[in-house]
């Protein structure tokens, strides 16, 4: 019989690469403010994922439409959330890093989806690498047309300093440190 840690919340198995390990968890944080038409595909992608060990910490800045009736409806055993004023994204998102349990953490805008798996490929690439303390990948950029574009480059820490940029929106994960 497989231990919980070996099991996904609706009660598949985990992928063949990961079950001889211990799941660490992943704390997946978005920020929202007025999200409504965007969040519960966001919120869905997170519940759905495979990966068994993910706490989603939603930091609300106070939204004025039902976005918080959204987060009530949707949280449970994933997902938590608070909504208060705050001082925009980056306050959010400290704010929800101070709440954070996950040894891997994961920004997820709100109008941004995971793709189906995309923690446990994130997870699967983290054991292969277990000196790694930055994942990221190419981003599957969806528009309203419905035409999408991948878009992404290898990881180049000089890249990084010069222009602060990463792939970061649509339908995989923004950043993931540990």
């Amino acid at each position: 019989m497989r231990s919980p840690m070996q099991q996904d919340m609706s009660g598949g198995n985990l992928p063949v690469e990961l079950q001889h390990i211990e799941a660490p968890l992943v704390t997946v944080i978005t920020a929202t403010w007025n999200a409504a038409a965007t969040l519960p595909e966001c919120l869905a992608s997170v519940e759905a994922q495979d990966y068994p060990n993910v706490e989603h910490l939603v930091m609300d800045g106070a939204s004025r439409d039902n976005t918080v009736d959204i987060l009530r409806k949707h949280a449970g055993k994933r997902m938590r959330w608070v909504s208060e004023p705050d001082r925009g994204i980056y306050d959010a998102w400290n704010k929800g890093l101070r709440l954070a349990q996950g040894e891997w953490i994961a920004f997820l805008g709100a109008d941004d989806v995971y793709l189906p798996g995309a923690i446990s490929a994130y997870m699967q690439l983290a054991a292969k690498h277990s000196e790694a303390v930055y994942l990221s990948s190419h981003v599957r950029w969806r528009r309203p047309n419905g035409k999408t574009r991948l878009i992404g480059e290898p990881w180049r820490w000089p890249r990084f300093q010069r222009y602060m940029t990463t792939a970061s929106s649509s339908d995989t994960a923004a950043m993931t440190t540990r």
